[in-house]
């Protein structure tokens, strides 16, 4: 029996590599990348949330008494001190009020040192010490001295505040009323926010509890102001979890910028330090198949690393296996690179 070999076309090819941990063809100029150094140090956990600033000292003003508006010292933005002017009332009603009240007090006076006399104290109201207790009640009953001083003070009250003043250094807000018109009694006719400071009080969930502490560290980020990071520290946290499994929480921040605004809408990040932790951008990690992976710098050429990721945040993986301190990581240029490819370092921006 007799075996043959036969060959087509003179000779075999040889079969191109094939796979992702293959060498892929290069173009001459090498792919450009950035590369950090890994080190173990602190990772910071976050926990984001959303919630509103609400300010810290707020104040609600109205008018005690509906009387005519005649004048508004001040307008909604505008900034005030404390005892500042902001409205006034006609006070023509309120004064003759003060002055009925009074006269009242007075005849009431009169009618009690008669009444004193009659019972045989000659010094009247000049000698109550002498009275007693129980003869002075019923003179002050019948009298009705109690009832009129009680109306006095609030006459006296009435008139000294038909001029609105504000009791906190603030803002002005939400002054929709108009002079020459009824002021009333019902709503607020402004309210001064003390824009200093402001809480952002923002839900967690039941099982985040744990990364909270009163004193922690908060980053609040308005959503108006995407660049703007303001430190904060956490407050309280109510201790009831809600039905939907929530927990309110509560921080308190300083409007050092001067950007803050009363209802505005902003995330919270709270942080947890956690040690020894190796990390690397989120950058620095890319998907093959389904798998994480990324790419170390070594001799002029990237070679890639199935990793683990442990930790996130809003900006880096915690790595937990196939990495080790020391070693470069590439972080940037590596969205489209392979595996033993020859690279350059991107140069850094001055």
């Amino acid at each position: 029996m007799f075996l043959g070999l036969f060959s087509c076309g003179g000779g075999g090819e040889t079969p191109s590599p094939s796979g992702d941990d293959q060498v892929n063809e290069r173009s001459q100029e090498a792919p450009q990348v950035t590369v950090m150094t890994v080190q173990r140090g602190v990772f910071f956990r976050e926990l984001q949330s959303n919630g509103r600033l609400v300010a810290l000292h707020k104040a609600d003003l109205r008018f005690r008494t509906a009387e005519m508006l005649t004048s508004i010292s001040v307008g909604n933005g505008q900034r005030v001190v404390a005892g500042q002017e902001i409205a006034r009332i006609e006070d023509f009603e309120l004064r003759n009020r003060l002055s009925v009240a009074a006269e009242a007090v007075e005849n009431a006076l009169v009618n009690l040192n008669d009444f004193l006399m009659m019972q045989g104290f000659r010094k009247g109201l000049e000698d109550t010490a002498s009275v007693p207790p129980v003869l002075l009640q019923t003179g002050y009953a019948k009298t009705q001295l109690l009832g009129s001083r009680v109306a006095l003070s609030q006459a006296c009250y009435n008139l000294q505040h038909a001029v609105l003043r504000s009791p906190i250094a603030g803002v002005v807000a939400n002054i929709s009323a108009k002079e020459h018109n009824m002021a009333t009694t019902a709503e607020p006719f402004c309210t001064i926010i003390g824009d200093d400071r402001f809480e952002v009080e923002f839900p967690v969930l039941e099982s985040e509890i744990e990364l909270l502490k009163a004193g922690d560290e908060v980053v609040i980020e308005p959503l108006a102001y995407p660049e703007m990071k303001i430190r904060g520290t956490l407050r309280h946290m109510n201790p009831v979890v809600e039905k939907n499994g929530m927990v309110k929480a509560k921080a308190e921040t300083a409007n050092t910028q001067g950007r803050l605004y009363e209802g505005m809408n902003v995330r919270v990040l709270v942080q947890q330090a956690v040690p020894d932790k190796l990390t690397v951008p989120k950058s620095a990690v890319v998907l093959r198949s389904d798998r994480q992976v990324l790419f170390v710098y070594a001799n002029g050429r990237s070679q890639w690393r199935y990793v683990e990721t442990g930790m996130e945040n809003s900006r880096e993986y915690t790595i937990e296996k196939e990495l080790e301190a020391g070693e470069q990581v590439i972080v940037s240029g590596n969205f489209n690179l392979a595996h033993d490819v020859e690279v350059e370092l991107a140069a850094e921006d001055n």
